[in-house]
């Protein structure tokens, strides 16, 4: 029942994205406006954003240790992202874990946990971002809520790494089996990997993660779009963009980032068909490249996606 309602809710949230994102779109100055797109700046774009692939394989390359390369990261990277692009579920952070499993020689759940301390650094930069774009929205919102509720997370972290026994506390009082599950692994793997060292250098990769996430962005915006926009608005656009893509939805997110993109854009004058364009086309940049080199990677690796439903991790 939970999985059907799921379902349904996805299936909803795209249906309205597409018809938000293409209702009243004039299809003759949408094609117009992709037609005007430079072919080699699209294909430079997609050669910079494989290429990008290198820099989450470093930062998992930092959380694996010795024995796994960047390169092996990389491809680890391209893999989940990849599969991401074209399955449901999340199966790509599962074939991630597997495949770094593999190559370093230690459990599938050890890996898991990898790719854990990954995305966790990548919801608190999300959230970090979020409320600078806030700040620089020129809105006049206040940016204080958000930065209690980063500064109240991190207290928690740090109150559960100081005193393993009071997480055993905590569950008694967490509804759902689920989120107590999930805060039972938090628990597991905050206690193994600790250390300011570790937080310190691990967000700092994850900075340099994104930061090259927005740069794509904005080549993808002002050099090939040929969007005028201001620095704060393009990190206001990046982050409504990239919140959208975190939204439970289809794979890749399609239709959802449009859709995002589309409402961004439209905060600074941007018209209908201009905006979908861009959000097309830059959507294409961060989908081609991954996909090919993620599906090229697990049929060298010999996963297969069918598996990793029944994965034990």
């Amino acid at each position: 029942m939970t999985k059907t309602l799921m379902f349904l809710f996805k299936l909803a949230v795209v249906c309205g994205c597409l018809a938000y994102a293409f209702w009243g779109v004039d299809l003759a100055g949408l094609t117009e406006a992709v037609g005007g797109y430079s072919v080699w700046r699209f294909t430079a774009l997609n050669l910079f954003t494989a290429i990008m692939l290198f820099i989450p394989g470093m930062r998992l390359r930092y959380l694996t240790g010795p024995g796994f390369s960047v390169l092996d990261g990389a491809k680890a990277s391209a893999l989940g992202l990849g599969l991401n692009n074209i399955f449901p579920a999340k199966l790509g952070e599962v074939a991630k874990a597997v495949y770094v499993s593999r190559k370093s020689g230690f459990s599938s759940a050890k890996g898991l946990g990898l790719v854990f301390w990954e995305r966790f650094f990548d919801i608190n930069l999300v959230f970090c971002l979020a409320v600078l774009s806030l700040g620089v929205s020129g809105q006049g919102l206040p940016i204080w809520p958000g930065i209690a509720a980063i500064l109240a997370g991190w207290i928690c972290v740090g109150a559960l790494a100081a005193r393993p026994e009071w997480t055993g506390v905590l569950l008694r009082f967490l509804p759902g089996e689920r989120l107590r599950l999930f805060v039972s692994d938090f628990a597991r793997q905050l206690h193994e990997r600790t250390g300011l060292g570790f937080f310190v250098a691990l967000g700092l990769l994850t900075l340099l993660v994104w930061g090259l996430y927005f740069l794509t962005f904005l080549l993808g915006l002002t050099w090939l779009a040929g969007l005028e926009l201001t620095l704060s608005q393009l990190v206001v656009a990046f982050v409504i963009s990239s919140l959208g893509m975190a939204v439970p939805s289809s794979p890749g997110g399609v239709g959802v980032y449009e859709a995002a993109l589309i409402f961004a854009l439209g905060l600074y004058g941007v018209d209908k068909e201009e905006a979908l364009a861009a959000g097309l086309v830059l959507h294409m940049t961060q989908f081609i490249p991954t996909t090919v080199i993620g599906c090229l990677v697990m049929s060298l690796s010999g996963i297969d996606p069918k598996q990793l439903r029944t994965e034990e991790i």
